[in-house]
């Protein structure tokens, strides 16, 4: 009795299996999951059935645009992500970092924003775990006057 194929079986359910979840979560995330398109809510079996429908066209696609290209090469794979991939990745990294300071766009809602609120904040959290032991009114101040970026290392080296 043979019983080798059956690792090789198990890697590709386990494959299809990773597209299948991917397919449905994509779904769930990107094509409003459950809901009937234009309905909203409907009866608990064409919800489930316009989910499945909708994780089925996702695989489908999955698998054709996979069959449509060749196999790249595990060694041309790495390639490509060191040496493109990666410094893309990075150059966004710093293109969101400057669109966000160039426009003065934080994730800190408008009542707290301000170069004083985050003084006052850092400058509380630094003292309140003994990084910074002796922090005066003045430190503030001198804090506040300085810009975004050199108020961080006005914090990290002059105080």
């Amino acid at each position: 009795m043979e019983h080798s194929a059956l690792p090789f079986a198990f890697f590709f359910l386990a494959e299809y299996g990773s597209i299948l979840l991917i397919s449905t979560l994509t779904a769930i995330l990107f094509l409003g999951g459950y809901l009937i398109p234009f309905l909203g809510h409907g009866a608990p079996f064409f919800e489930a059935l316009s989910l499945g429908v909708k994780a089925s066209a996702i695989f489908f696609i999955f698998i054709w645009v996979r069959a449509s290209y060749p196999r790249v090469r595990y060694d041309q794979l790495m390639v490509l992500c060191w040496t493109h991939l990666l410094p893309l990745s990075f150059a966004f990294f710093v293109l969101v970092v400057s669109l966000l300071v160039a426009f003065d766009i934080t994730p800190i809602s408008p009542i707290d924003s301000g170069p004083d609120y985050i003084a006052k904040d850092l400058v509380s959290a630094l003292t309140t775990i003994k990084i910074v032991p002796n922090t005066t009114e003045e430190a503030l101040v001198r804090v506040r006057s300085s810009s975004s970026i050199g108020f961080l290392l006005q914090m990290l080296f002059a105080i």
